[in-house]
């Protein structure tokens, strides 16, 4: 899939022009994993969770890396004034990656009809916000993986 992925974008002029803008300076140099690791982010808690695990919990890969991680993206691109030292990424960002983490973990929760501990998902969410606003590397996958450990053990 990784290798299908960077031929299919190679070969595709308009596509490799339009997607070369948003890669980061290593991307652009190598291979483009952020697609795969932005995957892997939304999924692998899902795939460890147990059958049995309530829909919020299981989906913590895809509050925080899906929703939580664009909401930082976007309100850290368009508002972000304060920024982490060290990093680049403002604390703005990391405000709206809480919210959007705690909305979806809600929201999922409530499909289900799951009573959802928003104060224990609020104080992952927080934890989870700080680990991502405080590395300058690739967090996609490791993001999830931490928000989702941190969650079973908020709820006991």
């Amino acid at each position: 899939m990784f290798v299908q992925n960077n031929i299919r974008i190679s070969w595709v002029d308009g596509v490799n022009s339009f997607l070369h803008r948003r890669l980061s300076k290593a991307e652009q140099r190598g291979a483009a994993v952020a697609h795969t690791q932005l995957l892997l982010g939304c999924a692998l808690p899902f795939w460890l969770s147990a059958s049995h695990t309530p829909a919020w919990l299981a989906g913590a890969g895809l509050a925080c890396t899906g929703v939580g991680d664009a909401c930082a993206s976007v309100v850290g691109s368009l508002y972000g004034r304060n920024r982490v030292p060290f990093t680049g990424k403002s604390f703005q960002g990391a405000l709206a990656f809480t919210i959007g983490t705690v909305c979806t973990t809600w929201a999922l929760g409530a499909l289900e009809g799951h009573s959802v501990p928003v104060n224990a998902c609020f104080i992952a969410a927080t934890v989870t916000a700080v680990l991502e606003a405080s590395t300058s590397q690739s967090d996609n996958v490791i993001v999830g993986l931490a928000y989702w450990s941190l969650l079973p053990s908020q709820t006991g």
